[in-house]
């Protein structure tokens, strides 16, 4: 029998993309946390045991640190767009995985996950690798002591499926008719006046409707520095101020370059890990 030889340029080149796409990865600095972890890598190294007891607790070394009493907060906006909803992902789950193990083992572990920009992890109407397991936190964590906050600025472009697993609506103001429309749609006991009403809340007014309210109600939200002296991160630029002052010098070279030299990064590796999960 006679074999016909595809001419090579004809042939299968999936491996050679791939190849190329992986060499891509590993050359990319700002995903250098992924590909090349030191610090797990050196906490694997420091646990004497054998497999697979070594893994799991380099794993839970890792990953327990997430459910430490008080407030955990993991910052991921320094990192590309297109890593944050794996890394998202990748964290969501651990705590998923963990909590469970914990009620298995008779020591439930309760925590309450407030995702915030949630329409960018589990969008509607497209796949996020964040999607399926902020679906699967809504829908079953009740049962392992897993709560979830969803913070969105957009709720027509999150998940429906997300978005009717809650059972409080705290709304602030909200002019897009679309947008209102969403929120009506996603709780019953809503009227739709107060759903139009949104347009003239006034800032820090909310409308919370659901079990952590006996009827639906105009509220007001704290005022964050007068009841605690402190201003929030996050806010927006104060335009007229900064277009009223002379232009400040800053260098913004350490804000650019992701690599650290071999030495700065010895010195920097424990407390990277200590401020990203703060």
């Amino acid at each position: 029998m006679a074999v016909k030889r595809q001419p090579a340029s004809s042939r299968d080149r999936s491996l050679e993309d791939l190849l190329l796409k992986l060499e891509s990865l590993l050359e990319n600095a700002d995903l250098r946390y992924i590909t090349r972890p030191s610090i797990s890598d050196e906490l694997y190294e420091k646990i004497p045991e054998a497999e697979p007891w070594r893994s799991v607790k380099a794993y839970l070394g890792i990953f327990e640190r997430l459910l430490k009493p008080g407030l955990n907060i993991v910052a991921l906006g320094g990192l590309p767009s297109e890593a944050q909803a794996s890394t998202a992902a990748t964290l969501l789950r651990s705590v998923w995985r963990l909590i469970g193990a914990g009620v298995l083992a008779g020591a439930p572990m309760p925590v309450l996950v407030i995702v915030e920009e949630a329409h960018v992890y589990a969008p509607q109407g497209r796949w996020s690798p964040a999607r399926d397991i902020l679906e699967k936190i809504a829908k079953e964590g009740r049962k392992f002591g897993v709560g979830l906050g969803v913070v969105s600025q957009r709720p027509r472009e999150l998940s429906q499926t997300l978005l009717a697993q809650c059972g409080t609506l705290i709304a602030l103001r909200t002019a897009n008719p679309e947008d209102q429309r969403h929120i009506l749609s996603s709780m019953e006991d809503i009227m739709r006046e107060m759903v139009e009403g949104l347009a003239g809340l006034g800032t820090g007014e909310a409308l919370v409707s659901g079990p952590a309210a006996p009827l639906p109600a105009i509220v007001k939200v704290h005022h964050f520095p007068e009841v605690f002296g402190a201003e929030l991160g996050g806010k927006d630029v104060d335009w007229a101020r900064e277009w009223s002052e002379a232009p400040r010098t800053a260098d913004l070279a350490p804000y650019i370059i992701s690599e650290l030299s071999e030495q700065e990064g010895k010195a920097q590796k424990q407390s990277t890990m200590d401020q990203f999960f703060q």
